[in-house]
């Protein structure tokens, strides 16, 4: 059986926590690939092991839960 993108990152995260033992891992521009219940699965997982993820963007996303955000302009000010 073939196993979408989705369910790959989401067993990779798995694997980063209990293999290599990873406490943070970055993506950029994953708001174009995958839905807010799918980034919400992804922070699902990576609570539950212990990951921070942190979601660089050059867009607000809408998350379906309150998270941090930090908005930086193009001075590289936060706002």
């Amino acid at each position: 059986m073939e196993n979408s993108f989705f369910e790959a990152l989401n067993t990779y995260i798995q694997l980063m926590a209990e293999l290599l033992h990873k406490k943070l891992i970055i993506f950029v521009q994953i708001g174009q690939y995958f839905t807010v219940e799918q980034r919400t699965q992804l922070q699902e997982t990576a609570a539950h092991h212990d990951i921070v993820l942190l979601f660089i963007e050059s867009q607000e996303l809408d998350f379906a839960n309150s998270i941090p955000r930090y908005i930086i302009d193009t001075d590289g000010c936060e706002i």
